[in-house]
């Protein structure tokens, strides 16, 4: 009878330490996970444009969408896509200049665009400086794909070729740069998040600057 209470005695002690065991959280917490969407305002640096004489319009709207994860209070970790718009510059006469990092040489009319759309990954860094009301930076790593596409009437040269008569090209390029930012964030209740931030992205030899909104439900309560 004793044998069996002590082997009772054990059963118990060995389930408790299972139960224990099974208790432990997991490693990653659906609830501290989020999504967000984004809209905002583009705007290039095209001064070489400019400067070579090209009428430019450098501001276009931008839109993302993203997925994130908090690990603590401070941190997060985020990743999403992001188009940041299509810039274009024009000229008519003698103009030189650069296309998807290319110099190029025209006479007559030229028609010049691109678009730059990638996927970014980055950590987000809070810090609470009134009841719901966050200030954040960001910085990360923006993988990024530009479209360019020309158009001319008379005489091109682009990467050493001549083209005579007027026509189109198109072109494309790739790369990974950086960007940051600041912002603030505000906690609308236990779900939901309006954030608003300035963000520089660097692609290749010019700069995109950019200032929008965004809103990300969390998937649990926000802390």
């Amino acid at each position: 009878m004793k044998t069996v209470g002590r082997v009772m005695v054990g059963l118990g002690l060995l389930l408790g330490v299972q139960g224990t065991a099974q208790a432990e959280p997991p490693l990653l917490d659906f609830g501290r996970a989020y999504v967000s969407l984004g809209l905002g305002h583009s705007w290039a640096n095209l001064d070489e444009y400019e400067s070579a004489g090209l009428a430019v319009d450098d501001k276009d709207w931008n839109y993302s969408l993203g997925v994130g994860y908090r690990f603590n209070q401070y941190i997060a970790l985020e990743a999403g896509y992001l188009n940041l718009g299509e810039a274009s510059a024009a000229a008519s006469g003698a103009t030189t200049g650069n296309v998807g990092g290319y110099p190029y040489s025209a006479t007559g009319a030229v028609d010049i665009k691109a678009e730059v759309d990638g996927w970014y990954l980055g950590p987000r860094v809070s810090f609470n400086v009134l009841d719901k009301l966050d200030v954040e930076g960001t910085i990360g790593a923006y993988f990024w794909s530009a479209d360019y596409s020309a158009s001319y009437t008379g005489t091109l040269t682009y990467r050493g070729t001549t083209q005579v008569g007027g026509a189109s090209i198109t072109d494309s390029d790739s790369g990974t740069d950086v960007y940051a930012g600041l912002g603030l964030a505000y906690k609308l209740n236990d779900q939901f998040s309006l954030r608003t931030g300035y963000t520089r992205y660097n692609i290749d030899d010019f700069d995109v600057d950019t200032f929008g909104v965004s809103v990300s439900y969390n998937f649990g309560s926000i802390k």
